[in-house]
């Protein structure tokens, strides 16, 4: 019978002997950690990037901190592990995928607390570096270099990590002011929420045999209203508030505010609330580029 072959990650030497130590103890080993990070270290491949993704910085910050645990027994972050993971969840609100700062494995707290403790390290450098700076570098897209001429944020990530060393007590404050301060942003925040909350009841699109405006009646206005403001009782008769609501909506979307439910606001309303979060989560993206303080004049 033939043996199978196992494909283990590029730290297959530190798992191995790792994975034979109780997992459920709380009390870090330093030279199982420096080993790990030394692992960490050699590997030049990139396919290690998936696992560790700011190798240099894991490096330099456990060589810094004489290879001792940050996040289990005594370290000076392991009093905000559990806050932490909760931010890393919380995160998926403005667009992030939590998955890209391990969220699976520190939440299963399964894998022995050294690979654990360099996870959550490495997943806070990345929470620090793209809450300020964006998921995606800007100047790799070639079509924003003439467009955009904004500076870009320049948080250094593991500065600021090396100060919450220092004062734990202040990361959860931290974290909270590293996202975006312009109300625009939180805007589109509030309106991420909402469409998630909502039932996506634009699978069917929504088909109108005239144009709907103040003082129209009929069924097809009821059926807009349920299309606009979700599933419920509400009248036939097109009124003012409706009317105001259809404006609004067309000032969000850069639609002339006349009120009128036409063909582009009715494509508006057509589109899928999954079509609808992943625009804002681009907005949202597009905002993080951008400098926390920006001047008086700009062009929105």
């Amino acid at each position: 019978m033939r043996k199978k072959k196992w494909c283990i990650c590029p730290y297959w030497h530190t798992l191995i002997v790792l994975l034979i130590m109780p997992v459920m103890s709380m009390a870090a080993d330093t030279s199982l950690l420096r080993h790990f990070i030394e692992e960490v270290q050699s590997t030049k491949s990139d396919t290690a990037a998936p696992y560790i993704i700011n190798r240099t910085d894991v490096v330099s910050l456990y060589t810094k901190n004489q290879f001792q645990p940050l996040w289990f027994s005594a370290g000076p972050l392991a009093g905000n592990r559990k806050m932490f993971i909760q931010q890393i969840a919380s995160s998926a609100n403005h667009g992030f995928d939590i998955f890209r700062y391990h969220y699976l494995a520190l939440q299963a707290q399964t894998l022995p607390i050294e690979i654990q403790d360099v996870l959550l390290s490495d997943a806070l450098l990345l929470q620090i570096h793209d809450r300020s700076n964006g998921v995606v570098d800007r100047n790799t897209l070639h079509y924003e270099q003439d467009d955009w001429k904004f500076p870009s944020p320049n948080v250094q990530a593991l500065s600021i990590v090396y100060t919450l060393i220092e004062n734990p007590q202040e990361m959860y404050n931290t974290l909270l002011q590293l996202w975006p301060h312009h109300s625009e942003y939180w805007s589109l925040i509030n309106q991420r929420t909402v469409l998630q909350k909502t039932n996506n009841v634009a699978s069917t699109p929504l088909l109108l045999n005239r144009q709907l405006k103040r003082g129209h009646n009929g069924d097809d206005v009821e059926q807009f209203q349920i299309r606009l403001r979700g599933p419920g009782q509400y009248s036939q008769l097109f009124d003012e508030p409706l009317e105001n609501a259809v404006k609004e909506l067309q000032r969000s979307a850069g639609l002339e505010a006349d009120g009128i439910v036409g063909a582009s606001t009715l494509a508006l309303l057509n589109v899928t609330s999954a079509s609808r979060i992943d625009s804002i989560d681009a907005n949202l993206e597009r905002w993080r580029w951008l400098p926390h303080d920006l001047p008086a004049t700009y062009i929105n």
